[in-house]
């Protein structure tokens, strides 16, 4: 027959119990602070992604509509200018003008209403053209991430931009 002693107790000290609880919010401290890291590189991640994505498509389309025309109106060969006329071969969208209006590149061919280049999470600016004597453009401009929350970094990101085109 077991003897049992009624001072034995099973269960945890308050000792331990402050240990384990301690240890755990360690873990969970470390764990939200890692979690909130992930976030914000992915958010700046993203906002760098936009820029450069945009950036990239704008300044593509724009040499390849310049290469393709016949002639460059504004600015005059040898100035620099904010926005760009040139003539292109389809009647129906000459003239072609690239401008910035409202922080949004734009693009107007013949006598159609302009088309935003650059959406709204994104604002251009620094735009300039310069033409040179032999049929050279060089495009020049800045793309902005727009911040929606004035309180986080994450989201800010600036690039520049360069490039040129020659007429064929």
């Amino acid at each position: 027959m077991k003897i049992i002693n009624k001072n034995q107790q099973s269960g945890f000290t308050l000792v331990e119990l402050l240990i384990y609880v301690a240890v755990a919010a360690i873990i969970l401290l470390a764990l939200s602070q890692f979690f909130s890291l992930a976030l914000s590189v992915r958010v700046k991640a993203q906002s760098v992604a936009e820029v450069e994505q945009q950036g990239t498509l704008v300044l593509t389309k724009m040499t390849q509509i310049i290469r393709n025309a016949t002639a460059i109106t504004t600015p005059i060969s040898g100035a620099t200018s904010t926005s760009l006329t040139i003539t292109v071969p389809t009647g129906v969208n000459s003239p072609t003008v690239f401008d910035v209006a409202s922080g949004t590149l734009r693009i107007k061919e013949g006598t159609a209403s302009p088309i935003n280049l650059t959406d709204s999470h994104v604002a251009i600016t620094n735009t300039t053209f310069s033409n040179f004597a032999n049929g050279s453009i060089r495009i020049q401009f800045t793309l902005s991430k727009l911040n929606t929350s004035s309180t986080t970094n994450e989201y800010n990101y600036t690039q520049n931009f360069s490039g040129s085109a020659t007429l064929r």
